[in-house]
């Protein structure tokens, strides 16, 4: 027999207790999908800081530039549709987190070009400034010793 809080967005007799555990790695993607596209277009600038962090940076700029030239499946985005099913929630669309989550809610569908030209432009601006902060200081440096 179903209880009226066994009901409703789950779906007719979905146990809601165990739908926790994939509601939660659902969240988790999500989360971890934003974390990687801020850090895409903000690594670089976190590197000015922390140069040791360049090396990060580069391998998530390699992975989502190799990713959406060549249409890679994305693991999270994987892992987000096998949770998803669990928790009895709705299918991403086949497009995937970007199109769900970014495209259309933060810029206008049609501006998918732009928005790409200007991670691109980000990243390249945060790795010049990057390299002109490292020739000045090792200019500075010289500069001291003598």
């Amino acid at each position: 027999m179903l209880r009226e809080s066994d009901r409703g967005y789950h779906g007719e007799g979905m146990n809601l207790s165990g739908a926790l555990p994939f509601t939660i790695v659902v969240v988790f993607a999500v989360a971890m999908h934003f974390a990687f596209i801020v850090y895409l277009v903000l690594g670089g600038f976190l590197a000015w800081r922390w140069p040791a962090t360049i090396g990060l940076h580069i391998a998530v700029v390699v992975w989502g530039a190799v990713g959406l030239a060549l249409g890679l499946p994305c693991p999270l985005t994987d892992l987000e549709r096998v949770a998803r099913a669990g928790a009895g929630m709705g299918p991403l669309p086949p497009e995937g987190f970007i199109e769900h989550y970014v495209t259309g809610v933060w810029y206008p569908s049609d501006l998918g070009g732009l928005v790409q030209t200007l991670v691109f432009v980000a990243v390249l601006g945060s790795w010049v400034g990057l390299r002109i902060r490292r020739r000045t200081r090792a200019a500075t440096a010289v500069g001291a010793v003598f």
